[in-house]
């Protein structure tokens, strides 16, 4: 991982009361951090800053794309996520000037979900560094949440029976409807960027969104087939494998949320090759 250089650790500037995060400076680098973690540790770890052999030994890389590095910390009070994405290609670079970054668009996405009930994991840290507007560095920072991800549990039939007895593909349909009726599309809507967290006794299980920074607003002369191709995303080899009651079950529940589609279901249907 390439070091987030910076010597300057200037004083916070305070947000809006209602806002949750303040934002700071440290050197070029401007971060967006959430108060409760703006602690000196965590602003020197963000800032590049945190290299004690015990704090780094705490530090896993997951795998990513090509055009990110993941890493799982325990270096602090709770295990976190940091994404790091990476502009590796001349494209990258020559459109970066004109757009937000990447690490930008996903923690507009996380709020925006989050003010709209829609899970993902918590926000902590967003990190970005341009020169000349060109972005050096972009980055966020997420909590940790206990759960299996939906391409994993796909694989396992007697956890998924575990979940499948709370309606699981019923509830995620009805995430999939509700979430575009909102106007929205994801953009990588696969089984890997849904991660599934069992609440029981409690209730049913709760269902996250994944890797959002592909989000946008569908273009409402257009709303139909972006919705069909963001679902396309979803029913790839894992769903299309699933029993055609289960398919059909996500359908409906897909339907049920988003009745404004009910038109379109023989399009629904034939896209996503159920039946």
């Amino acid at each position: 991982m390439e070091p987030l250089n910076a010597t300057d650790l200037s004083a916070p500037t305070e947000m809006p009361a209602a806002s949750p995060y303040l934002e700071r400076r440290v050197g070029r680098l401007h971060l967006t951090v959430r108060t409760d973690w703006n602690s000196p540790a965590f602003i020197a770890f963000l800032s590049g800053e945190l290299n004690a052999p015990r704090a780094l030994e705490k530090i896993e890389r997951i795998p990513s794309s090509v055009n990110t590095a993941v890493y799982r910390i325990e270096a602090f009070r709770r295990p976190v996520y940091l994404k790091v994405f990476l502009y590796n290609h001349w494209r990258h670079a020559m459109t970066a000037p004109f757009a937000a970054s990447k690490g930008h668009r996903a923690w507009t996405a996380g709020r925006w979900m989050d003010a709209r009930g829609f899970l993902t994991p918590p926000l902590l840290a967003l990190g970005e560094e341009r020169r000349l507007g060109f972005i050096r560095k972009s980055f966020f920072v997420t909590e940790e949440v206990a759960g299996v991800r939906l391409s994993k549990l796909l694989e396992q039939k007697e956890l998924l029976d575990c979940y499948s007895g709370g309606r699981l593909f019923e509830r995620i349909g009805k995430l999939l409807g509700a979430f575009h009726r909102e106007g929205m599309i994801h953009g990588d809507l696969n089984v890997t960027n849904f991660l599934v967290r069992s609440v029981e006794p409690l209730g049913p299980p709760e269902i996250y969104f994944l890797d959002n920074e592909g989000c946008r607003e569908a273009d409402p002369t257009r709303a139909a087939a972006m919705a069909l191709d963001d679902l396309r995303s979803f029913f790839g080899r894992q769903v299309r494998s699933l029993p055609i009651d289960a398919q059909r079950e996500i359908l409906e529940g897909y339907l049920s949320e988003y009745p404004a589609m009910r038109a379109s279901r023989p399009m629904l249907e034939q896209g996503l090759r159920i039946g």
